[in-house]
């Protein structure tokens, strides 16, 4: 067991701390800036070292005890330990450092502002997936930890809505109370993965089974819980988690969940995104309005359930390959009476080339999703007309890249940032770009 005594001098993209032992980078796992610790070498390559904290002879500024019983273990926060004022801090100098790594901007020419907080920093995630195993004689939902095999219980999260926390208490009680399994690879039978997506103060609760589905008398108990709305399964006995390819079998209940903005309804199916943090979500349409004139002819692109583009004023092309979002946003469209609203689907690349031919848009909105443009996409954007460009990313490497790859007919003039994911090492990035 190697032992060192260290001082953390920054943090990495993880939000891990980092010090150097030997000229080496050494990366510590909760650990801040100011720290002097004895750390744990944990893993030792040729160009880096990984350890964690055994011993404080001086904590950090920024360090607050953490609220999480699991925190010490848990690889889901990078930042429970932290101030939270500190961590907008630090994610605005993580966005200062990836353009000045991946772009040629000087940053003294540009108004980088503060990262707009959340006024609801804990108790903000609305959706949740977890797999679902066996823990020292009884089934629980949670995570084993990469490395460690720690397995974190994941009913009482302090990013997760009180709502969600509540109900899966309760569904571990039911699961158990009817012994019900975990998953088994060789008889393919058995719970594998339960997701929840609570809007508003309803919940749509998906498990992901093998061919054995759920037990009846468990459902049955499940459909009952506060704020359940609808109960659905899923067959996948395959090793991949992309379970939205597989068909869901509704149970019990609703067939949509429904929000309610404003004098808008919207409803969404099962496999829709949904609002993950409705708070920062609303903000970002706010941040939109204000980066767009109303009268903006916009395409945008990978427009998910289509309630951004639907709230913004803006006749609209909204263009996504993922039918049930298409189907989704079409129909709350219709609803609500929005006639100047187009959602289409279809290869968005080719689907850009067509309609950036066909109308002379005002602004690009891109739904960045991805770790980077399509080549083929950002060749088209680059030889379009298109005056201005807004794109979405919440990786703050992927944006600067972006910026980067629209740079020979784009120029940045606006980089807004909110946090969408408190505690997390994550910002949610808003970037104008204008043509040259």
């Amino acid at each position: 067991m190697r032992i060192e005594r260290v001082t953390i001098k920054g943090l990495g993209i993880n939000g891990e701390g980092i010090c150097y032992i030997k000229k080496k980078i050494c990366f510590v796992s909760q650990g801040l800036v100011g720290d002097e610790v004895d750390i744990q070498i944990d893993k030792e390559e040729r160009r880096y070292m990984l350890g964690h904290i055994v011993k404080f002879y001086k904590k950090s500024s920024q360090r607050i005890p953490s609220p999480c019983r699991e925190s010490r273990n848990c690889l889901g926060c990078a930042f429970m330990h932290m101030r939270y004022n500190d961590q907008l801090n630090y994610k605005r100098e993580m966005i200062k450092e990836s353009l000045t790594k991946y772009t040629d901007i000087d940053l003294d020419t540009i108004d980088l502002k503060p990262v707009i907080e959340s006024t609801t920093p804990t108790g903000y995630r609305h959706e949740i997936g977890f797999p679902i195993g066996f823990y020292k004689g009884k089934l629980a939902i949670g995570v084993y930890q990469r490395g460690n095999r720690y397995f974190t219980f994941m009913n009482h999260c302090f990013l997760q809505t009180d709502i969600i926390n509540e109900t899966l208490v309760s569904i571990e009680d039911i699961l158990n109370k009817y012994n019900c399994r975990d998953y088994n690879d060789r008889l393919q039978r058995g719970l594998r993965f339960i997701m929840i997506k609570q809007v508003e103060e309803t919940l749509s609760i998906v498990f992901v089974t093998g061919t054995d589905g759920i037990k009846k008398n468990a459902s049955d108990e499940i459909e009952k819980l506060p704020h359940v709305s609808s109960v659905y399964y899923t067959v996948n006995t395959a090793k991949y988690q992309e379970f939205e390819e597989k068909g869901y079998k509704r149970i019990y209940g609703d067939h949509l969940q429904t929000y309610h903005l404003g004098e808008h309804e919207y409803a969404l199916s099962i496999k829709s995104d949904i609002l993950e943090n409705p708070v920062m979500d609303l903000k970002l349409l706010e941040v939109l309005k204000r980066l767009m004139k109303k009268e903006d002819l916009l395409l945008s692109l990978y427009a998910g359930n289509g309630i951004i583009e639907s709230e913004l004023e803006n006749d609209t092309v909204a263009l996504e390959d993922e039918s049930w979002h298409v189907e989704d946003a079409n129909r709350n469209a219709l609803k609500n009476g929005m006639m100047n609203k187009m959602f289409a689907k279809g290869d968005v690349v080719e689907e850009f080339t067509y309609q950036s031919k066909k109308n002379d848009f005002d602004t690009l909105l891109i739904h960045l999703n991805k770790e980077a443009l399509d080549e083929d996409l950002q060749e088209s954007i680059i030889k379009s007309l298109i005056p201005s460009i807004i794109f979405i990313s919440d990786n703050v490497a992927t944006a600067a890249k972006t910026i980067t790859a629209l740079s020979k007919r784009y120029k940045l003039d606006q980089y807004i940032a909110l946090d969408h994911e408190p505690y997390t090492a994550r910002v949610r990035s808003v970037v104008k770009l204008i043509r040259k």
